[in-house]
């Protein structure tokens, strides 16, 4: 169902200064900016290898404004993934009980859907866009958690995942 790691999301107070930091450090491209009102947010996008980040700017109340507010700064939001099937994944998300949003043609999970919490995921439809400055392409993400195989177990379930890659087989 997901295929890679595709972007992510970066929650910052100034999001077009960090952006541009980027784009500075690591030839980033940018590609657009639009106002997400699923998050409460503004946005910028950039691309960076062949993987998107997103900065987003709390523009209002919402889940980014209450990131911000909890985290005093800012940070990591929320991991991004590709789908080559993205109906199937809306329906199986549905299907599971996962209370997603959807806007601009993206899929918001929010970071109750995976045992263990605080795991936020935003999922987007398979494109291929050119590759864009010194990286290459966004490898892997880290969830901490305090029980990982049944964190392993949920992300597998939740997202339709190998088990033999995540550890729980």
């Amino acid at each position: 169902m997901l295929t890679h790691i595709d972007r992510v999301q970066i929650v910052t107070s100034d999001r077009s200064a960090v952006a541009q930091q980027w784009s500075t450090l690591l030839g980033a491209a940018h590609l657009r900016d639009d106002r997400l009102k699923t998050l409460g947010a503004t946005r910028t996008v950039i691309r960076v290898g062949t993987a998107e980040v997103e900065f987003l700017q709390p523009d209002g109340a919402g889940v980014v404004a209450d990131f911000m507010e909890e985290s005093g700064r800012g940070g990591l939001f929320a991991a991004g993934f590709a789908t080559n099937d993205f109906a199937a994944t809306r329906a199986h998300l549905s299907a599971r009980g996962v209370a997603v949003a959807e806007e601009a043609g993206q899929l918001f999970i929010p970071n109750t859907a995976v045992s263990g919490g605080g795991f936020r995921a935003v999922v987007t439809a398979q494109s291929d866009g050119p590759r864009a400055g010194l990286m290459t392409r966004l490898h892997e993400v880290t969830f901490l958690t305090p029980d990982p195989q049944k964190s392993a177990a949920s992300l597998v379930e939740t997202f339709q995942l190998s088990k033999e890659n995540f550890g729980t087989a």
